[in-house]
């Protein structure tokens, strides 16, 4: 009745997971099943294979034995709420803050709450009813530094975005340990409504530089984001010429990767500046040629700015690779628990 098979998972474990309420109910009224039983490999008890799945008769038939642990840990620290949250399995996610045993603000093994797990899947219905609990830390930081609001407006969430400024208690800039902004995130992902709102809110610092030397206009441009790069210079606040760590400039980084429309954009700002060169020597040209976008080196020469004659002071150890785009967002362990980290 309660053998586990070779995955050390019991016949509650998998009738909890697949929503089977009748198979469920069988096996508990038998009095003989580990209700809290875990398999080896990602330490998952039936309740919180069912949080993730979302059966809401099976959570409430094993929360109504009044033996299971609410709260129990998997392998990469989460718990059944951090689970059904992620899920955007909204009434899981009540039945388990009705018990009273399920800690709203538990972190995971990435310092990832449940707030956090909502925010990066765009579960704007749980986000709202953790919010509505008055007990969740609405900019909680993980072990990378990142907030539920830099998550949210890294892949795009704006709907979440909005729940999260609404608050009042997210801080708009907070920077993650690579000093990357939500902003920023934002921005290199090309989430331009995101932008839009993030700059809405008056408490951006457009320009903020993070630990590479990069600013916001550099990843959007990098990545070939070209509304979110209108959207910038459009503020009138961003240092287009600003170079990073390497000494490249935005331009530089839109040449290197072929996108014409954001190099167009770039040189119709009037103080863009198209010879730029970087600590080795290279120009925005010498980029856009080695890495053969033909119609970025037709735009730079149509400027008559752009000296064909330059050559590189020293060797560039990155000859031939474009640095990389935009922010590395940290690993977050997958909400879904058959993946591996």
């Amino acid at each position: 009745m309660d053998t586990a098979d070779d995955y050390g998972r019991t016949p509650l474990s998998y009738a909890a997971g697949g929503g089977d309420t009748v198979a469920v109910k069988q096996l508990l009224d038998t009095g003989r099943v580990d209700l809290d039983s875990k398999d080896p490999r990602f330490r998952r008890t039936p309740l919180s294979w069912a949080a993730e799945s979302g059966p809401e008769n099976v959570v409430e038939l094993l929360l109504a034995t009044g033996q299971v642990e609410v709260d129990s840990r998997d392998t990469y620290g989460r718990t059944p709420l951090s689970l059904a949250a992620g899920n955007g399995h909204a009434t899981v996610v009540k039945q388990l803050l009705e018990t009273g045993l399920a800690d709203i603000e538990s972190k995971c093994n990435g310092g990832q709450t449940p707030l956090s797990y909502a925010a990066r899947d765009g579960r704007e219905t749980v986000v709202k009813l953790l919010i509505a609990t008055g007990r969740v830390e609405v900019d909680s930081k993980d072990r990378f530094g990142q907030t539920p609001l830099s998550w949210a407006a890294m892949l795009g969430r704006a709907a979440v975005v909005e729940l999260l400024l609404s608050t009042g208690q997210a801080q708009v800039d907070s920077k993650d340990r690579y000093s990357h902004t939500p902003l920023s995130y934002t921005a290199g992902s090309g989430h331009a409504v995101v932008v839009e709102l993030l700059l809405a809110t008056g408490q951006v610092e457009i320009d903020l530089v993070d630990r590479f030397g990069r600013t916001t206009l550099s990843y959007a441009a990098a990545n070939g984001h070209e509304a979110v790069v209108e959207v910038l210079l459009a503020t009138g606040q961003v240092k287009i010429n600003w170079k990073d760590m390497y000494g490249r400039t935005a331009l530089a980084y839109a040449a290197a990767s072929g996108h014409e429309a954001v190099v167009k954009l770039l040189l119709d700002a009037e103080q863009v500046e198209v010879d730029s060169i970087d600590k080795f020597g290279r120009t925005p040209l010498s980029w856009a040629a080695e890495n053969g976008h033909a119609a970025v080196v037709e735009l730079l020469l149509d400027t008559g700015q752009a000296d064909v004659h330059s050559k590189s002071k020293q060797k560039d150890p990155e000859s031939g690779v474009v640095c990389e785009n935009y922010p590395q967002s940290p690993p977050m362990p997958p909400v879904g628990s058959r993946s591996s980290m």
